[in-house]
């Protein structure tokens, strides 16, 4: 059996398939039976993530590539023109 329900609080729809109908999942109101309107709708599964709470971003994702003594921290700036990594050194002299 396919219900097509509707949050009365937010207006979300939804379609439930062979099952008692819930609360909404965006903001926990009670849901309405309605019917389906012509149209494209997504469809989502119980474990799919809620789009009215994204996650927060990861520090990973603002991760700083590191500085192995040819950047700045050794006075190489990007106009520099100095060596770009190990092997564009000159070597040390013993």
């Amino acid at each position: 059996m396919i219900r097509e329900l509707r949050c009365k609080s937010c207006g979300r729809r939804y379609i439930f398939v062979s099952t008692a109908a819930a609360p909404c999942r965006a903001c926990g109101s009670a849901l309405e039976e309605m019917e389906l309107e012509r149209g494209v709708y997504e469809l989502a599964s119980d474990a799919a993530p809620s789009a009215a709470s994204p996650e927060p971003k990861a520090a990973a994702d603002k991760m700083v590539p590191e500085d192995l003594g040819y950047g700045e921290s050794h006075g190489y700036g990007p106009a520099h023109g100095g060596p770009t990594g190990p092997g564009d050194a000159p070597a040390p002299t013993p």
